[in-house]
């Protein structure tokens, strides 16, 4: 049978892959499952190694800074606010031009007094929206610069996700599926983390911009608004809502022909930052619930209902229950001993939903039983 089964798929169709070429199938025993107590961590408390994260704002807001701090650390080995980090070779693609990142790099080298580190920039537009596009080139690039700076790639950031996808439409799921398709084809290749440098919309209180199933895909996304970088979603860690302070700080990376000097800037940290959010002001139950609410949604939306929203957009939509209970099993409402939740954390979480269903700016849509990110 097994034989018959692989000689019906030597010629398989378009998107199926022969029995052959696919991964080995196998299944753990119940009693056998070991509980996972350690991510494998690129920096520690932030970013796991292999992943696929986020980090996002509005312009000049120093994303791409930020971005250029944690390359740097991951790239020397050395402890990110504290962190530690797993070293390795950064491949930094600088998609929306060379020039400025240069001087960023000046910048670090400057500031640090480094003359060199693993930390490969590529100062080129590329294309990752359709087909194979450059996903072969990039990874042929990332090869051969493992090669010349002797370690594997443990960092690829591409910057920014709107010049990688020229051509593309933010919000059409078709084209951004084919993006996330291809980040993850040089994801399974090169066995690195990969950050996308991103924007926020015209509304952004809806945080980054675009179509909702990116989001969904990602396993860390990190805003950067009022002076502070903020995790607003990990898939796997505890650290949402924690708020880091910086401030850029202007170096001096070369002089014009006139004598005037030219400056970039590094990041400086402050380490006295509170863990609060990026408005400098402690949140309340409400809005703790809120992201609880909302955390649980993009954990469900992984496997929730592809379908479109009143603007015809395509959206994932996930059920009303099935988001409370998310919430309740994750300790965010009490419980009684039949495990029912109680009429004062019943009326939270209604006013909670309330809030991100309101008409002003929603964060959430309801509609017969079902609720999606508009």
């Amino acid at each position: 049978m097994q034989l018959q089964i692989e000689r019906d798929h030597k010629v398989a169709p378009p998107n199926v892959v022969p029995i052959r070429k696919r991964a080995k199938l196998y299944y753990e025993r119940f009693g056998s499952v070991a509980a996972v107590t350690e991510n494998v961590y690129l920096l520690d408390d932030l970013l796991d190694a292999g992943a696929l994260s986020v980090i996002y704002g509005d312009s000049n807001v120093g994303k791409s800074f930020l971005a250029l701090d944690i390359a740097f650390h991951i790239a020397t080995g050395t402890a990110w606010n504290g962190n530690k980090v797993k070293a390795g070779l950064v491949v930094y693609v600088a998609a929306e031009g060379g020039i400025r990142n240069r001087n960023r790099l000046v910048a670090l080298r400057n500031h640090f007094g480094v003359n060199d580190v693993p930390i490969a920039l590529v100062p080129c537009p590329i294309n990752l929206l359709k087909g194979s596009a450059d996903v072969m080139a990039l990874v042929a690039l990332i090869r051969r610069a493992e090669t010349d700076f002797g370690t594997t790639c443990a960092l690829l950031v591409i910057d920014t996700l709107a010049r990688a996808t020229q051509g593309g439409d933010e919000n059409n799921g078709v084209d951004m599926g084919g993006f996330i398709g291809n980040v993850d084809a040089i994801r399974n290749a090169i066995k690195a983390h990969i950050m996308l440098v991103h924007h926020t919309g015209k509304d952004k209180a809806r945080g980054a911009r675009g179509w909702s199933g990116i989001r969904a895909a990602i396993d860390t996304e990190i805003e950067v608004a009022d002076g502070a970088m903020t995790a607003t979603k990990q898939r796997d860690l505890d650290t949402v809502g924690k708020a880091r302070a910086f401030e850029l700080v202007p170096v001096e990376v070369g002089t014009r022909d006139d004598g005037r000097p030219v400056t970039s800037c590094v990041v400086r940290w402050n380490p006295g930052a509170p863990p609060l959010a990026s408005s400098g002001t402690k949140r309340t139950d409400t809005e703790i619930l809120q992201s609880a609410i909302l955390a649980a949604y993009d954990h469900l939306a992984e496997h929730g209902e592809h379908s479109t929203g009143f603007d015809r957009k395509p959206v994932v939509k996930v059920g009303i229950n099935d988001i409370r209970e998310e919430v309740k099993s994750r300790g965010f409402l009490d419980i009684d001993e039949k495990g029912s939740i109680i009429g004062t954390s019943r009326e939270r979480y209604r006013r909670a939903k309330a809030g991100l269903l309101g008409a002003k700016n929603p964060k959430l849509v309801e509609n017969k039983g079902l609720i999606w990110r508009p």
